[in-house]
């Protein structure tokens, strides 16, 4: 994933209310051009989780929101291994943790909207 140093990488859950207000924040960051991909809307290469989670510095069973009803509903109790929990991530996108941004070389969950006033990024 090319990112510009300009450029924030802004992945997020349309459907989730905190989601979209830490997004409206990041868009009011003076120094970055936002580009938003919602996971309701956009399919992962493997490629691109990877490197998600390497640059998160995660493993993929740390990327599963177990909050999710697609979670509750299929992964409750189950063992992935990496290569499973990858699969069910691209698979069912909105099984990823959200917001998550990323700039630079680095990524970051987003605990909330005003991280990115303490942060001053």
């Amino acid at each position: 994933m090319e990112i510009a140093e300009n450029e924030m990488l802004f992945i997020y859950d349309s459907n989730d209310l905190q989601d979209r207000e830490a997004l409206a924040y990041a868009k009011s960051l003076k120094h970055y051009h936002v580009k938003a991909l919602d996971v309701r809307k956009h399919t992962f290469t493997e490629w691109q989780l990877e490197e998600i989670l390497e640059r998160l510095e995660m493993e993929p069973d740390d990327l599963i929101n177990q909050r999710s009803a697609v979670y509750l509903e299929e992964y409750v109790g189950v063992e992935l291994s990496r290569e499973d929990a990858l699969k069910a991530i691209r698979k069912h996108t909105d099984l990823i943790r959200t917001p998550v941004a990323i700039y630079h070389d680095t990524a970051r969950l987003i605990g909330s909207s005003y991280e990115f006033i303490k942060k001053e990024m």
